[in-house]
């Protein structure tokens, strides 16, 4: 519940973001697009930054805490946003926004306090349905909203962030055992450290690496897809918010539902290969679409990307101890981070160069095209690094695991 209602606050915003940085650069989308590259950036700067602390002070004091402080600082955010006189304000809500960004790091922590590591791609994918669910709902009601106005969707966004953090201080329970918490230290918060950590493991640092790649696919398209529809299809916002939902909708039935047949019965390396097939085959669709509800159908196989993430991060989680769950899920929220830091800036800087009348060739689809190259690089990953039938086992409990 807890992420269905923070990523419907977010989604209520993707349809109009664009559209307020328009408002004040000016122009159309292709004046507006470095611009809106260079905004989302910074907010996952700001979050690769907040997420190993905020990760690892849930160690120390528990999950639930850091939830609280993770959702109310999204409200705060959401409120300076529907207030922003100029594009100042909107990048320093945004950054805020970033730091404070770890509710679903911690609800992944959250979720392998409580789940058996047989069990956690299954749970996994029940916090992506949950996200996709937000997808769902949030950019359709956003859509038309942002028809009344760009800031609009701000508002009643942070209308749903504080409700969330009342649903949090009065429902939520803690998961984490205090005889399973670690003492804080600065180091643990360091994001770059935190991905260093992973090498105590055997193959973890190849599996981050993929799951990296994993995460671009779903990155991506966040970037591009307000700009791409506006610039080829002229959608209005309600039509975004319509295809935004559809993609949630896509990705929570691939996450929640296909994740639960296909891991049990192929394994997790199955699931990842077929995820980043369909990624790939969906951007390539993507770029070479000559009519708008072509988009509509191209979806479904894009979203199959939905099964990859969470069988990745399963075999990941099964081979660190519980007590270091949080830092776990905080290095993977860096690696998250790191794709979320390159994947705006290049997609809208190719946008940028193969769009407008400057552009030497007009190609908005350009993008895609980018993305399925990084994808291919993935998938050959993909094919060394998971084992052919990925062994769930659970890593005893210990002050300095051994490599498993």
């Amino acid at each position: 519940m807890t992420v269905l209602i923070d990523l419907m606050g977010i989604g209520l915003v993707m349809p109009v973001t664009p559209r307020l940085v328009e408002s004040f650069v000016g122009g159309g989308p292709s004046n507006a697009s470095v611009t809106f590259g260079l905004l989302v950036t910074s907010y996952a700067l700001a979050s690769l930054l907040g997420a190993p602390l905020l990760g690892a002070i849930s160690d120390a004091i528990g999950r639930r805490p850091v939830l609280l402080l993770a959702v109310a600082g999204l409200g705060i955010n959401y409120v300076a946003a529907a207030l922003a006189p100029n594009l100042l304000v909107l990048f320093a809500a945004r950054i805020f926004a970033g730091l404070c960004g770890a509710s679903y790091t911690t609800a992944a922590a959250y979720i392998a306090d409580v789940t058996p590591p047989e069990r956690r791609a299954a749970a996994f994918g029940l916090i992506g349905a949950a996200a996709g669910s937000g997808f769902i709902l949030g950019p359709a009601i956003g859509g038309l909203l942002g028809d009344l106005g760009p800031r609009v969707p701000f508002v009643v966004a942070a209308i749903l962030a504080a409700a969330n953090f009342l649903y949090g201080l009065f429902v939520l329970p803690e998961s984490l055992p205090r005889t399973l918490r670690r003492t804080f230290t600065w180091r643990a918060a360091n994001p770059f450290r935190a991905l260093l950590r992973l090498a105590r493991f055997k193959a973890l640092p190849g599996l981050a690496l993929l799951y990296f790649f994993v995460e671009i696919g779903g990155v991506y398209p966040q970037a591009i897809w307000v700009l791409f529809t506006d610039y080829r299809f002229g959608w209005s916002s309600y039509q975004v918010g319509v295809s935004l939902a559809l993609v949630g909708l896509f990705f929570g039935a691939a996450q929640a539902g296909l994740t639960r047949i296909i891991v049990p019965r192929l394994g997790e390396r199955s699931a990842v290969l077929l995820g980043l097939g369909g990624y790939i085959l969906g951007c390539v669709l993507f770029a070479f679409a000559t009519e708008s509800w072509q988009l509509y159908v191209i979806v479904p196989i894009y979203a199959l990307g939905g099964l990859a993430a969470p069988s990745v991060q399963a075999v990941i989680s099964a081979r660190v101890p519980a007590d270091e769950q949080g830092e776990l899920q905080g290095a993977l929220a860096s690696t998250i981070g790191i794709a979320a830091v390159l994947a705006p800036i290049c997609a809208t800087c190719v946008f940028g160069l193969c769009t407008g009348p400057t552009a030497p060739v007009d190609a908005p689809g350009a993008p895609f095209l980018v993305e399925a190259l990084l994808l291919v690089g993935g998938l050959l990953l993909a094919l060394q690094t998971m084992p052919r039938r990925a062994a769930v086992r659970r890593v005893p409990i210990t002050a300095s695991a051994t490599p498993a």
